[in-house]
């Protein structure tokens, strides 16, 4: 199947289930869609540093606009739909910062002792 008949045929279902559960984007609240394209590409991870409080923390996302939306949406507003967009910048703000922690050794298991 071409990648341009599977588009239709997605956004056709997409349409007929829209017209039995009509939803709304939680980025922006356009309708028939949980995430529009537009608000899909606002959520394409950018990984930067934080400091707070001498802490570095990895971000994928700067927590405003469409980001801040679909964030609340989901924890405050149950709105799981929009778990899987969100799920790539959490990957990439993981492995910037498993990348750049410092290497640990590796526990190492006691024999026990009699």
């Amino acid at each position: 199947m071409s990648h341009r008949l599977r588009d239709h045929l997605t956004a056709a279902a997409l349409d007929a289930w829209a017209a039995l559960l009509p939803t709304s984007c939680s980025g922006c609240g356009a309708a028939d869609r949980a995430l529009c394209a537009a608000c899909r590409l606002a959520l394409l991870p950018a990984v930067h540093p934080v400091t707070r409080d001498d802490v570095r923390i990895w971000s994928a996302l700067t927590y405003e606009g469409v980001a801040r939306h679909v964030i609340a949406a989901y924890k405050d507003n149950g709105r799981t739909d929009a778990a899987a967009a969100l799920a790539a910048p959490l990957r990439a703000a993981i492995v910037a910062a498993l990348a750049a922690a410092p290497s640990l050794p590796a526990p190492s298991r006691v024999a026990p002792s009699r």
